[in-house]
């Protein structure tokens, strides 16, 4: 892709392909090729990415807003000993926490533009993640979910982005079981990688 400017200073976006035609000695002899005139869709681009970026913000304070007062909520239920309630809040809380990276990923268009996802890398205990995408999975499914671990396995990576790879996993096998009952998930390590099977 190029930038030009057309006599009457007027800036458009180019695209060039093209294709270098050989001789039987494999020397260049003529090149074939197109030009395309881009600069509409570059615009398109643009005004995407600008939506994008304002929606972006105006979503990331009220979810913040709401994430914290959600917090304040659970502890004061926990010092009442509502332990239902407690427990509610704080899955709303992990809920809040997963729209924000999704809000956090929208903000950067470049990362979009590329392809390319930036991992958040953290220990966490693989065990609890699993149990978490379980009980998620398990409100809205027919199926039972048994999870099959021992030990407790400790991992450093991407936490949210396991818990969406696992979560694609269990509601496959659920889609693609619909005269079982039941959904088996095993948790191993050796020490170097932790592996989870459905």
């Amino acid at each position: 892709q190029a930038r030009i400017q057309r006599p009457d200073k007027e800036v458009h976006w180019i695209q060039i392909t093209g294709e270098v035609m050989r001789n039987e000695n494999n020397i260049p002899v003529r090149i074939l090729g197109t030009t395309l005139d881009i600069t509409e869709t570059k615009e398109l681009e643009r005004r995407k990415d600008e939506l994008i970026s304002i929606v972006s913000h105006e979503l990331k304070t009220p979810v913040t807003s709401l994430k914290a007062f959600a917090q304040v909520l659970e502890r004061k239920f926990s010092q009442t000993n509502d332990q239902v309630a407690a427990v509610m809040l704080k899955k709303m809380v992990i809920q809040l926490g997963r729209l924000t990276v999704l809000i956090q990923d929208l903000l950067d268009v470049s990362r979009i533009e590329g392809g390319k996802l930036q991992f958040r890398n953290t220990k966490y205990c693989f065990n609890e993640l699993v149990a978490e995408i379980v009980s998620e999975v398990e409100r809205t499914s027919s199926h039972h979910i048994v999870v099959e671990s021992t030990d407790l396995i400790y991992c450093f990576g991407d936490r949210e982005r396991t818990g969406q790879v696992l979560i694609n996993l269990l509601t496959n096998a659920i889609k693609y079981s619909p005269d079982a009952n039941k959904v088996i998930v095993s948790i191993n390590s050796d020490n170097k990688q932790a592996t989870s099977s459905v």
